[in-house]
């Protein structure tokens, strides 16, 4: 027996991209002599964002690497990605709302291709309370197992934001999601919580870009069957991104980032263990 993981594996990528990146560390120098033209002072004070009305346009691409071993014998590597091209807006009080023209994925072996089953435009909306709970997720009746759908949707996750009122360089805040997915029968939940922190400003005023680090916590839990046995799934993630945003809108400028996933998935007969590495670009698009 050995449990279906090679094409099931894409809407983990999606849905547990973090990101681990890194933000431009600041360097505080000794005064420039008389001759030479002082540099720039860091910006500082405060932003009030006005969220826009309008979606942007976004490309969103995942890239991961997969190791799957089972029952600590045998282990095979392989290399999954996938690509979004959508239109993205939060709005003022936390709602947001997209819709995804294009979802690309390619797995071992496999040519670039849109997922069976996905059809679009797929439009889905939410909102994030001011406590940071992303709730009203639609659709929120598709069927638990149509995961294409699913993961396309989730593929955006990383746009899904709401900030505070006011930005100021060192401003904190948290998030946390829920989602469920399912690949061959085993229905997985998954609890992801984020902490943000604006490190730095490049510019003057609204036309600023802020610059955010973010961390991000990824428990994912399920049962299922496979192959006639019962299967339970745990598994565990972390990661980082750094991420640019309008000062003026708080709108996403661009992205980048690392995660790490491990999950096993274990029956009576058989355990298989995951550990994926996974990068996260998101760019607006022109």
């Amino acid at each position: 027996m050995s449990f279906s993981l090679r094409q099931g594996l894409l809407w983990v990528v999606v849905a547990a991209a973090g990101c681990r990146g890194t933000v431009p560390e600041q360097v505080f120098t000794k005064p420039a002599p008389p001759e030479v033209p002082a540099a720039p002072s860091e910006p500082s004070g405060a932003w009030v964002p006005s969220p826009a009305t309008s979606p942007s346009p976004y490309l969103i691409d995942h890239t991961a690497i997969v190791r799957v071993s089972a029952d600590a014998t045998t282990s095979r590597e392989d290399s999954i990605s996938s690509h979004l091209a959508a239109r993205f807006v939060t709005e003022a009080g936390g709602r947001f709302r997209g819709h995804i023209a294009a979802f690309e994925v390619r797995g071992p072996g496999q040519p670039m291709g849109t997922p069976a089953g996905v059809v679009f435009p797929i439009t889905f909306s939410g909102s994030i309370t001011a406590s940071g709970v992303v709730r009203s997720m639609e659709p929120d009746t598709l069927p638990e197992c149509r995961s294409a759908v699913n993961a396309a949707t989730l593929a955006s996750r990383d746009l899904w934001m709401r900030l505070p009122d006011t930005l100021r360089i060192g401003t904190k805040w948290t998030d946390s999601t829920t989602a469920t997915s399912c690949r061959d029968g085993v229905l997985l939940a998954l609890t992801v919580s984020r902490a943000y922190r604006v490190t730095a400003a490049e510019g003057r005023g609204q036309d600023a870009v802020l610059l955010v680090s973010r961390t991000q916590r990824l428990r994912a839990t399920g049962t299922g069957t496979q192959w006639g046995e019962a299967v339970r799934v745990e598994g565990a993630g972390d990661g980082e991104m750094a991420l640019r945003l309008s000062a003026s809108t708080g709108a996403v400028l661009d992205a980048v980032g690392r995660s790490t996933l491990t999950l096993s998935f274990v029956s009576a007969r058989r355990r298989q263990r995951v550990d994926q590495a996974t990068v996260t670009r998101i760019a607006a698009a022109k």
